[in-house]
């Protein structure tokens, strides 16, 4: 059995990836992410030298899928929306996390404290954010990166 031990490595460096995400602080994601591919990739190239071709071709069918799952899509030609309701104005503004958003909480902006929930990542207390969506009751923040 040739292709046994390529497709657990296989299947091993898939489940520490998928652990990682759901685990792993999110400055060490893309380490793991360059490593699990490593050894994906490794499990590919020794398929393809025990001429299992078909074994083959479905891994690297599930790492193009995965990547596509991981980076998403970017589509071009949605429209974006002109925010509307009592936040807008805070569209992207600047603030402070006074609380820890994981992934409700809230910010400081402009002097007032409003509610704001992340996209899924957790935003320690006491870091700059910005707003980028705007809903009718909360906002939508991400960590400002740019003022770091």
């Amino acid at each position: 059995m040739t292709w046994l031990f390529p497709t657990t490595l296989f299947l091993l460096a898939f489940l520490v990836w998928i652990g990682g995400l759901l685990m792993v602080q999110s400055q060490h994601r893309n380490i793991l992410t360059i490593c699990c591919t490593i050894l994906a990739s490794l499990s590919v190239v020794l398929l393809l030298q025990a001429q299992a071709i078909a074994a083959a071709g479905i891994l690297i069918c599930i790492m193009l899928f995965s990547t596509i799952l991981y980076f998403g899509f970017d589509l071009p030609w949605e429209k974006e929306k002109i925010p509307t309701g009592p936040l807008s104005s805070f569209l992207h503004q600047e603030g402070i996390a006074i609380t820890y958003l994981e992934p409700k909480g809230q910010v400081q902006i402009q002097d007032k404290i409003l509610p704001a929930i992340t996209e899924g990542c957790m935003i320690p207390k006491g870091s700059k954010v910005k707003v980028i969506r705007c809903g009718q009751k909360i906002l939508v923040v991400e960590k400002n990166t740019e003022s770091i």
